[in-house]
């Protein structure tokens, strides 16, 4: 299952807004409450499709790796940082057969080997790891292509945006002090910035970036997760601005000067519910999906981008089941979805990584299954007889949503 924090100390601050927004439509959001009994969520579930991987006695692709997929392969990536015993790993799978390319550690200091990952990203076929700010690629076989850069940028997020790059520094810890975003040509030279920090803030400055689409959509609530009124969450450089505006939003009067490890401050959030975090943020083409959280409990949101429409429920307590509540096959996509992690988009399809608790969880249920819930439900349980020896902790889903 997936666990919920409570404390957010990596989500919770209260500064000014950035500068230099780009400009564009702003459109409102209002977000999912309690109020709603939002069903239309599991109805645009159009098709769920169980990936069926090899599984290779040497690595076990499951164990909570980042999924990025490209137009024939889908690439696992494990971060690990050494000096805590943990290793980088990267694997590779055929789309078509499921069968694996290739399983490698990455730890070493050889050019083709990676001393810090930072963050990754599909190139054609290939997969491109920032290596401490150098962008090194890798074709499906495991094979090292080369260094796309030649120099280190020494940005935590580097992403290809156009023909060239966008950089995301909102800390100031990297490239340089005073930029939360820049824009780089094909030959690494820094153009436009945007969205930049005062330097009293920067300690504390975040933003959530989905970089598992054709478009990168960058998230912005005043240097934390929704410590304002709204979320901003921008097509960049321009286009449209969608703001999202949650039921019940942080008032003014606890803005002030407190830190993020103020656990007061901290509790107050849990114990009035205030909106406070955002995580698991993807789109596609049609699209845009994140969660966050009031107090204890996790709101689920799907936008529909053509109308402006938001899909959504809260899954609290959801680990809590019973006949009362489980009654109908929304209850079974609750079930399904919110004990799922959203790991990428291609454009068409969601990619989760579910854990395979969630059959034990559903068997009591069978009799409320739709087809499609029946069908995803026996080929998981096929799979688990296929793989008696327990090699996997997590299935992994691809998922299409229609309005």
């Amino acid at each position: 299952m997936k666990t919920k924090s409570v404390l957010f100390l990596t989500a919770i601050t209260v500064f000014a807004a950035c500068t230099n927004q780009p400009s564009g439509e702003e459109i409102e959001i209002i977000l999912p409450d309690e109020s709603r009994n939002d069903t239309e969520f599991y109805d645009a579930v159009k098709s769920v499709e169980v990936i069926d991987f090899e599984i290779d006695s040497n690595f076990v692709h499951t164990d909570e790796c980042e999924l990025l997929v490209s137009d024939n392969y889908y690439y696992f990536v494990k971060f690990g940082i050494p000096q805590f015993g943990r290793k980088s790993r990267l694997a590779c799978y055929d789309k078509a057969t499921g069968k694996m390319m290739f399983s490698k550690t990455m730890d070493g200091r050889s050019r083709a080997e990676c001393t810090r990952i930072l963050n990754w990203f599909v190139k054609g076929d290939n997969i491109v790891l920032n290596d401490g700010g150098l962008l090194k690629m890798y074709n499906h076989t495991g094979k090292f292509l080369g260094t796309l850069n030649d120099t280190a940028l020494w940005v935590k997020l580097l992403l290809p945006w156009g023909d060239g790059y966008i950089a995301c520094n909102f800390d100031g810890s990297v490239y340089s002090d005073d930029k939360g975003l820049t824009l780089f040509d094909s030959n690494f030279n820094a153009g436009e910035s945007f969205f930049v920090i005062p330097e009293s803030y920067r300690p504390f400055a975040n933003s959530s970036v989905s970089n598992s689409s054709p478009n990168t959509y960058i998230f912005n609530d005043t240097l934390r997760f929704c410590v304002q009124n709204s979320f901003n969450l921008h097509s960049f450089p321009g286009d449209k601005t969608y703001r999202f505006i949650p039921s019940n939003p942080l008032p003014e009067s606890m803005k002030t000067k407190q830190q993020v490890t103020d656990i007061s401050f901290i509790l107050t959030c849990l114990e009035k519910e205030y909106a406070t975090s955002i995580s698991g943020l993807v789109e596609n083409q049609d699209f845009i999906m994140f969660r966050y959280q009031m107090g204890r409990k996790t709101f689920h949101v799907l936008l529909s981008k053509s109308d402006n429409k938001v899909y959504g429920f809260n899954d609290s307590n959801i680990k809590v089941y019973n006949s009362e509540r489980i009654k109908a096959p929304f209850d079974i996509w609750k079930i399904f979805i919110g004990n799922s992690n959203i790991l990428y988009s291609d454009g068409k399809y969601f990619y989760a990584r579910c854990n395979r608790s969630v059959i034990d969880i559903l068997k009591d249920y069978q009799s409320v299954f739709n087809d499609l819930q029946r069908s995803v439900y026996d080929t998981m349980q096929a799979r688990l007889a296929r793989n008696a020896d327990n090699e996997f902790e997590y299935f992994y889903l691809k998922i299409e949503f229609s309005k």
